[in-house]
Parts: C-alpha cells; structure tokens; sequence
C-alpha cells in the first residue's frame, strides 16, 4: 500500500523517482532463506508491473528503480566471512544509486559483479542448483 500511494502521488504529479532496495535473493530460491527470497522476489516482480504502468502512464517521466544488492556491510553481516569484493560499504551502495537515477536505470546489481554472478545462477537448471549448498 505505501508504495502504491507513492506511486499514485508521483504519477499525479507527472514525475518522480521511485527507488526500492529489493535484493538478489529473490533472482532464485535457495534452501536458507526461501521465504526471505520469496518476499524479495515478489517485491522485485510488483515493481517491474509498476514500472510498466508509470512509463506508460506518465511517458517515462517516472522513475521506478529495482536496487538488487548483494551483501553490503553492515551490522547485518558483520562478523561473517564474505569476499571484500562482493561486500561493499553502505556509502558504495548509495553513490551507485544516485548514478541509476541519474542514467535512469530500470535495476540496479550494486556492484556489478551481482549482475553477472546472477545471470548465471539464474540459468542453472534446477536439477543441478539444488545440489548447489554454497548458495
């Protein structure tokens, strides 16, 4: 419901940019946190349908960005043993998102690697990814 008085209130108005942090748990289920990956999912899924009805509503001057991030550093996730690579700041995450608005990008991997790293997980058949536990 919040998001859809936003989106109510952006379109009224002609523009706007909405940004949602959503994740790249929900680009595939895994046997850890399905049901966090569900909710994500979902969430990823009701903003490309929200996507769609903005730029077709309002000529593309709504904004509607994805944010997909992987693991950032935070509290969350202090203390695990994550690849620094893979694991940016909060501060790194922030600034990738204000170049998305300004390019006025649909989604956004912060970082880039996700992008990849989730296409191929995303093409694994499911009868090998099941078998898969680092994921």
């Amino acid at each position: 419901p919040l998001l859809n008085r936003a989106a109510n209130y952006f379109e009224q108005r002609g523009q706007g940019k909405l940004v949602v942090i959503s994740s790249v748990a929900g680009e595939r289920g895994r046997g850890s946190n399905y049901f966090y990956g569900a909710a994500k999912a979902a969430m990823t899924a009701y903003l490309s349908g929200l996507r769609i009805r903005l730029t077709k509503s309002t000529q593309g001057r709504v904004q509607v960005l994805s944010v997909l991030p992987g693991y950032v550093r935070t509290k969350m996730v202090a203390g695990r043993q994550l690849p620094a690579l893979l694991t940016p700041t909060p501060e790194r995450v922030a600034a990738d998102i204000v170049r998305a608005c300004e390019h006025r990008r649909n989604v956004l991997y912060t970082i880039w690697p996700w992008y990849v790293i989730m296409a191929v997980t995303r093409h694994i058949p499911e009868c090998i990814f099941k078998h898969l536990h680092r994921f």
